[in-house]
């Protein structure tokens, strides 16, 4: 016998040991430990549920906190015995009955059993064999024959496909390797006569889920082999669905590059065994072309592509059975290799949607799709590579095609934060949690212990005129500017994803940008997180406000923007509180006149409306959200603060948490708030006018330094900055943007900027990235400004021209 082989990786172990049906089923009687009665329940109906209708998670799973790595395997386990002993599970218990066991040397004459798939009826043997104790390999082995090319008076009605099944499950009692089991299919249909078609697929997916989940089959050691007819199979589902198999065996084929494209092969224990003078349909000259080009890989890639290429002497289309299924008999799989080599294709007219811990929602745009996509555990990096090919064939990158990037403990440092790179583009970089629906929704897809993946990262294609799918319509109406940054932003949402495009498809469309603004700008933990329906009312109750308000058509859009739709003021809490503020407080809010005498209404009876009061040690934390502070009756300052800011937003007025981490004098922090009215201004002392310095103001002026961060007073901002808002109550949270505001405290500076020509005009004073005053008024308007700072001036005369300079101070 000549040989072309190359030897690599072996077993995995550790994936036996952690992930086979007997660990899981040991460990039950804990598993529902880490959650509530209520959730476990609300997970037990959904896998119930009708496996065709695709439900939504629950939102009270969706809800839940992050799984903490000591609750992981109990969360796993739990999951895995509710889908076990859902409708789904108990089907699967019906597609495979118990094992018909050989003993000893006998002929075997196993009962044969059906298995409906599609609208095909395939009859199978489920033969084991040897020690059966403990997680047991399966093999999936195909018979030849084929097609009776219409000749066949039934589905099964062609003599040698019978025969052919017969020999199969002859070899499997008495040549291959013993201490297994054995699922020896016929084939569904004598005039189709093919092991790769669409229903023959599904047929070995939930046989493989059956196994696993019934009968303590290893799921790292689940093999493909075929003869012949099956031989083709074992290449061409060997390759499309590497990610499923320990090893693949062809005996007596072979097929063009093309149909099982090598690279797939990557992680997968392959074998073709080939006859010297088997030269019918070019049987061994395919074998070996085939052997040439995964010889290629392998020189390039030498830490993949477990494979042995064999050409038997002397030998025809007749070969020895042997050798195939006990070399692939030594090789586990590994699910969550560091690198993945994927050629997305077609198979009798379905792709595969998921490949090791990469997945595929959407049809891709372009055929076929080339993907390389690798993990660096030293710098918990993932860098994916993505080519279509171009019209002259050659390979070129394309970002079009949407992935998600599925995680576990194995793949990366869930301490550290996860970067994601495409294409040598940075498409996401933050931090990843465990989530109980994203374990939930891999187990369904994959029914397969090893892919209970508890992490997930989005990567949606890039928007451009080729783009396609809900990402790409819910882009029509935002920005070409804001395009790249949502894009972004959406990458990093993870299952969440679709909530966020939710909001921005049922927002007015004149109202998506701002949708927009708040996905791209709000804190990574809020995008894992916010719904859809509350985003939305957000954004449309915002810009109610905003419109309605008396003095709405004196806020310039980016303070709207900034300082009146956004939901949250620091890290507190997200309470829901827009629309019960804005009907309990408009009606005598929009009353007045000004923003400032508004402001001075809502600080005088903040206390009376809410029952809140300031308490320095009964409140239960200082960054109370509005309805933790309205519960407990008492907040500080802080909660206070969060509490007038979000009254102020829901009646239209821009409003903004400040604050000073330390005082250079007097111990301690305080935090207060500013409201707009043409500029911002300190809210003092309850009822007290906002145009009055109060002792915030004075103390502001000799006990803050602008150059000592500790000692600087910084205005909160949704806005992403350069800085961040100092939370003295959690040092490590880097959340909340800020702007350093210190010196139009310790520094101001009364100017007065004149207005071009003899009539009124607007004028607009920019600094740092926004807006930092707006007036009205004739030939000179006064302003205070902060010194050691330079301002973009803008002015709107009344003729509609517009002047522009620059002021430094």
């Amino acid at each position: 016998m000549t040989s072309i082989k190359m030897t690599t990786l072996t077993a995995i172990g550790l994936c036996a040991c952690l992930y086979s049906a007997p660990a899981i089923a040991k460990q039950t009687q804990s598993a529902a430990k880490p959650l509530l009665p209520d959730a476990v329940q609300s997970i037990s109906d959904w896998f119930a549920a009708d496996a065709n209708s695709t439900p939504d998670i629950p939102g009270c799973i969706e809800e839940l906190d992050p799984v903490k790595k000591e609750d992981l395997h109990a969360v796993r386990d739990m999951l895995w015995q509710t889908y076990q002993q859902s409708p789904a599970g108990q089907a699967l218990k019906e597609t495979l009955p118990a094992p018909f066991i050989l003993k000893g040397n006998e002929i075997p004459s196993p009962p044969p059993h059906a298995l409906k798939t599609g609208d095909k009826v395939m009859p199978f043997y489920f033969l084991g064999k040897g020690n059966l104790e403990g997680p047991r390999p399966l093999f999936i082995a195909l018979h030849g024959g084929g097609s009776a090319g219409g000749r066949a008076p039934s589905p099964h009605g062609w003599p040698v496909n019978t025969q052919e099944w017969n020999t199969q499950a002859l070899l499997a009692a008495k040549t291959y390797p013993s201490d297994a089991l054995y699922f020896v299919p016929r084939m569904a249909d004598d005039n189709d006569g093919r092991w790769y078609y669409h229903y023959c697929q599904d047929a070995y997916d939930r046989v493989v889920r059956a196994a696993i989940l019934h009968h303590n089959v290893d799921p790292n050691r689940v093999y493909l082999i075929g003869i012949s007819e099956g031989a083709y199979t074992a290449y061409r589902l060997g390759a499309f669905m590497a990610d499923r198999w320990a090893g693949a065996g062809s005996m007596a084929g072979g097929e063009p590059l093309n149909n099982a494209p090598p690279e797939n092969m990557r992680n997968l224990a392959f074998r073709a065994d080939i006859g010297e003078k088997d030269t019918m349909f070019d049987r061994v000259g395919l074998n070996q072309r085939y052997a040439k080009a995964l010889g290629k890989l392998k020189q390039d890639d030498p830490n993949g592509f477990t494979l042995s290429i064999n050409v038997q002497p002397g030998r025809g289309h007749g070969i020895d059975y042997k050798p195939c299924p006990e070399w692939l008999f030594q090789h586990q799989r590994n699910p969550w290799p560091q690198r993945i080599q994927w050629k997305v294709i077609r198979v009798h007219g379905r792709r595969k949607e998921q490949f090791y811990w990469l997945a595929m929602d959407a049809e891709p745009p372009v055929w076929p799709v080339y993907i390389d996509a690798r993990i660096d555990a030293k710098t918990n990096t993932i860098h994916i590579t993505i080519k279509k090919e171009d019209e002259n064939g050659k390979r070129i990158q394309t970002d079009e095609i949407p992935l998600r990037c599925y995680l576990n403990d194995q793949l990366i440092d869930f301490a550290r934060p996860v970067t994601v790179v495409r294409n040598s583009q940075q498409v996401f970089s933050g931090p990843v949690s465990r989530r109980v629906d994203v374990m939930m929704r891999s187990l369904a897809e994959r029914g397969d212990p090893c892919y209970i993946f508890p992490a997930e990262i989005a990567i949606p294609q890039t928007p451009d005129t080729k783009a396609g799918g809900d990402t790409a319509s819910a882009l029509v109406q935002i920005p070409q500017t804001q395009r790249k940054a949502l894009i972004d932003a959406l990458g990093k949402a993870g299952p969440n994803r679709g909530e966020l495009l939710g909001a921005l498809q049922s927002v007015r469309d004149q109202h998506a940008a701002a949708a927009a603004f708040l996905i791209i700008n709000m804190p990574q933990c809020d995008r894992l997180q916010l719904k859809k329906d509350f985003l939305t009312d957000q954004v449309e109750l915002a810009y109610e406000t905003w419109k309605k308000s008396p003095w709405g058509k004196d806020i310039p859009e980016q303070l709207f923007l900034q300082y009146i739709l956004p939901y949250v003021n620091l890290n507190e809490r997200r309470d829901n509180w827009r629309r019960d503020f804005m009907e309990r407080l408009r009606e005598k809010a929009w009353l007045f006149e000004s923003p400032i005498e508004a402001t001075i209404w809502l600080n005088n009876e903040l206390n009376d409306i809410f029952k809140v009061y300031y308490h320095a040690t009964k409140r239960p934390k200082p960054d109370q959200s509005p309805y933790e502070s309205i519960e407990a009756g008492y907040a500080s300052c802080t909660g206070l603060s969060i509490l007038l800011a979000d009254c102020c937003r829901s009646v239209g007025i821009p409003a903004r948490i400040v604050g000073v981490p330390r005082w250079t004098q007097v111990q301690g922090n305080h935090n207060w708030v500013e409201i707009w009215d043409g500029q911002w201004y300190n809210v003092g002392g309850t009822g007290s006018d906002p145009r009055d310095d109060d002792w915030v103001n004075e103390r502001c002026l000799t006990q803050t330094d602008p150059d000592q961060w500790f000692h600087s007073i910084y205005a909160a901002s949704f806005r992403q900055t350069n800085l961040h808002f100092p939370l003295v109550w959690d040092m490590d949270n880097k959340d909340v943007p800020a702007l350093n505001i210190t010196r139009f405290y310790s520094a101001k500076k009364e100017v007065a900027i004149d207005v071009p020509g003899d009539g009124r005009g607007v004028v607009e004073v920019f600094g740092g990235g926004e807006i930092i005053a707006r007036r009205t008024g004739e030939k000179s308007v006064p302003f205070t400004l902060a010194t050691g700072s330079q301002y973009d001036i803008r002015i709107t005369t009344a003729d509609g021209k517009i002047h522009q300079k620059i002021l430094r101070l």
